[in-house]
């Protein structure tokens, strides 16, 4: 690609020109019947000057227009800084663990019907669970025996003993019917969750705006970690994020934001 070159000190030296202009006043040449611009501007050799995101760097050869010296590009760059977040989510294992509760009581005063000279088991759910290791059950009156309990409920046998006597002192039928008080007491419990701590590597894949033609310097800061992609027109960017999840129904987000800064031969 033909371009207006200058030697100095032994050294030759090639400006940077577009078949677009950049700036006005520009250096202006013909390559065939193509119109060819090298951009111009009014800083010093080895300094740049830029237009939108693209910055140029200039050299030793000069043109003065108007009082003012402007210096030719000798290169081109891109470069550009912004902000993004990235996102990851962590959801608890669903591990219940017992919540104890306060102290309670659970009370069964009835008749219960016995067939005559038999017996008769009822199973009773509790209205509240109670804690294992905290349950016991207080005395109880009655013709019955406790089968089975657990922190839901007590499984229970009635006897019917009770013989109804004559006048005459002669057994005359046994009863259908049991008088049965029962109470157990002990603390509450209900399956609750605990706290857990997870982690999650959040990240995200985000445009320059520009495809390099080679990979670009870039960095970032808050600890998140960025690298450049096949193509050279985006970039990745990853953190492992911590937080605290309390509950399988309600997992949580975590978000990082992050300034990114890059820059690359144009």
């Amino acid at each position: 690609m033909a371009t207006i070159k200058y030697k100095q000190n032994g050294t030759t030296y090639s400006c940077w020109s577009s078949t677009g202009r950049v700036t006005t006043p520009s250096l202006c040449f013909k390559e065939g019947s193509t119109t060819k611009y090298v951009p111009l501007f009014a800083v010093g050799n080895g300094a740049e000057g830029n237009s939108g995101n693209y910055y140029y760097k200039v050299g030793s050869l000069c043109a003065r227009h108007n009082g003012t010296v402007y210096r030719a590009a000798m290169s081109r760059r891109y470069a550009d800084s912004f902000s993004r977040t990235i996102s990851g989510t962590i959801s608890h294992s669903g591990a219940a663990i017992p919540v104890i509760g306060p102290y309670n009581i659970w009370s069964l005063d009835t008749d219960l019907a016995v067939k005559e000279g038999s017996t008769t088991d009822y199973t009773f759910n509790f209205d509240t669970p109670f804690c294992p290791g905290f349950f016991n059950v207080d005395e109880y009156k009655g013709a019955i025996d406790i089968l089975t309990y657990s922190e839901f409920g007590i499984q229970i046998r009635v006897f019917s003993q009770t013989l109804e006597v004559s006048t005459s002192g002669i057994p005359e039928k046994w009863s259908n019917s049991e008088h049965v008080i029962l109470r157990v007491q002990g603390n509450t419990v209900a399956s609750g969750y605990a706290d857990e701590t997870k982690s999650v590597t959040a990240s995200g894949d985000f445009n320059y705006g520009h495809t390099f033609g080679s990979a670009p310097s870039l960095s970032a800061d808050n600890g998140v970690s960025v690298s450049n992609n096949s193509g050279n027109a985006s970039f990745h960017a990853s953190k492992t994020l911590t937080g605290t999840v309390s509950n399988p129904a309600n997992p949580v987000t975590l978000s990082q934001a992050f300034n990114v800064s890059f820059s690359g031969e144009a």
